[in-house]
């Protein structure tokens, strides 16, 4: 039985991939007739010219996913709300001018959760919302619908009663002459800003193979940790424990986005989720995204890789590897001034690449990695995105 288990959660990444293909081929079209823009970016466009003629709506759904697990393990609840938020928050800003309206909260929960630790979820969801206002948005956002599911016979967890999972919708707006084209041309530079850390994406993958068995109290899903790490050890070349580092919640660069948008129209964003540089290649034809300066990985991603023993390839598809968001900037436009933009809403950033002219009609993706300590000097290809 426990080796059953343990194929089928080594193998998510192939059951997400069937149940996402087979959910697509179970929708019927007329009910996605209003959708508007390209397909397969970050968030969705909507239109209603009976409502709002001048905008479209922006719609992201996302929770997350398993990084919930570190919540009872390290006795912390108040920072797994900014994931949340953040990871709908960042599929948001990759369209610049694109403003939240309203979020809409969905809790999971077992007994403990709802008896004692409520308030220190929504405190982190609190803060993340106020790290997405920006100082000219023309409307607040709002928490919209709150809903929680008692669900301690369904639910399951390492610490009993703590079972819970948060499921987050943000709907906003964004004029029609703001959207970007998503269109990159050869010579647009690529600006890259840095993340905190995984951020919310791979950590199946990085509990299971970074932490010791005894952690999981469950004699079924023990198997799948294969790694030698407590919690509380101290991650090589850093003053944080794996604890702290997997559990550091997810930069928000929505709002970063907005003040580079606003003073350089056309510019669009790429957001660095678990599929890493592969999310470059959601739009474009005929180009290369030519990552040739990367940002440096921190720490905890250099022990991601090597405790995983990925080689570059592996890594830059199920990790941001230190670069959680970039920037596409037009060629003729001052690169330089958007890295000035992102270090004042204190993020750190710089020039990593530019875009070149490709032989393909499908983009692609290189990254050089020469220049990265214990890093295996190559050129990684990453090509189309599905």
């Amino acid at each position: 039985m426990a080796g059953d288990v343990a194929g089928k959660v080594a193998d998510y990444e192939g059951r997400e991939a069937k149940a996402v293909a087979d959910g697509k081929g179970s929708m019927s079209a007329v009910f996605s007739s209003r959708r508007a823009g390209k397909g397969g970016l970050f968030a969705e466009l909507r239109q209603n010219d009976a409502v709002y003629p001048d905008h479209f709506m922006v719609l992201t759904n996302d929770g997350a996913g398993t990084k919930i697990t570190l919540c009872p393990w390290m006795g912390r609840f108040d920072t797994i709300g900014q994931d949340v938020v953040a990871m709908n928050a960042n599929d948001f800003a990759p369209f610049g001018l694109a403003f939240p309206d309203s979020v809409n909260i969905y809790f999971a929960v077992q007994s403990k959760i709802e008896e004692e630790r409520m308030g220190d979820i929504m405190k982190g969801i609190d803060q993340a919302l106020h790290l997405c206002v920006a100082s000219k948005a023309p409307f607040a956002v709002n928490y919209g619908k709150l809903e929680t599911a008692s669900l301690d016979e369904m639910l399951d967890s390492t610490h009993p009663g703590y079972g819970f999972d948060i499921g987050c919708s943000m709907t906003g707006f964004i004029r029609k002459e703001h959207v970007p084209s998503f269109d990159p041309k050869p010579g647009d530079t690529i600006v890259g800003i840095a993340s905190s850390g995984l951020h919310s994406n791979g950590y199946t993958s990085a509990r299971h193979m970074l932490l010791r068995p005894e952690i999981e109290p469950r004699e079924r899903w023990r198997p799948q940790y294969t790694g030698r790490f407590r919690l509380d050890d101290k991650v090589p070349d850093s003053d944080m424990t794996v604890g702290e580092a997997l559990l550091t919640p997810t930069a928000i660069y929505l709002r970063a986005m907005w003040r580079i948008a606003e003073e350089f129209p056309g510019v669009f964003g790429v957001n660095i989720t678990g599929y890493g540089l592969k999310n470059f290649n959601r739009s474009g034809e005929g180009v290369v995204y030519h990552i040739s300066d990367p940002l440096e990985p921190l720490p905890i991603h250099r022990l991601f890789m090597r405790e995983g023993k990925y080689d570059s390839v592996t890594a830059w598809t199920k990790s941001n590897m230190g670069m959680g968001f970039a920037v596409i900037v037009p060629d003729g436009m001052p690169a330089n001034k958007v890295v000035e933009i992102a270090k004042a809403e204190g993020h750190y950033a710089k020039i990593v690449g530019f875009v070149l002219e490709s032989g393909k009609q499908e983009p692609s993706t290189t990254l050089y990695t020469g220049e990265i300590p214990d890093m295996k000097k190559e050129t990684v290809l990453f090509r189309g995105y599905d």
